[in-house]
Order: C-alpha cells, then structure tokens, then sequence
C-alpha cells in the first residue's frame, strides 16, 4: 500500500510505503501525482518513506521514472 504524504512543500510530492506494494497502487496513488508535480514545476522533488521491506516491491516499480519524465 502506497499513502500519500500531506502537508509537504508546494513544489515536493511524498509517500509513504506500507506492507505490500503493488503495480495498482503505484499506478493509482504516485503516477497522478508525480505527473501533476512535473507538469507545475518542471521538476520533481521526491521523498519516499519505506516502512516495509524493498523485497515488497512489485518488480521494476522502483526503475519506470523515466516513464514519468520522458
């Protein structure tokens, strides 16, 4: 489960990594943000707090950015 992190800088985004964390999740709670984010600023200011394993990742998660900024 991926929650997002309130009450941050305007120009950051954050979340926060909760057990298991799926492809719906990412696709579902970061994409529409992170793209939000890029596409006010033209940058992207990340904080990803894990509070689960990395081994909890759905594979290639962690690697797509470049899908985001590209």
């Amino acid at each position: 489960m991926i929650i997002q992190i309130e009450n941050l800088p305007a120009n950051m985004v954050g979340f926060r990594a909760i057990n298991e964390v799926t492809e719906e999740d990412y696709n579902r709670v970061v994409i529409p943000v992170v793209k939000g984010l890029i596409s006010k600023t033209d940058t992207l200011n990340y904080l990803l707090i894990l509070d689960t394993s990395v081994s909890n990742f759905v594979p290639n998660r962690l690697n797509s950015w470049t899908s985001l900024v590209a």
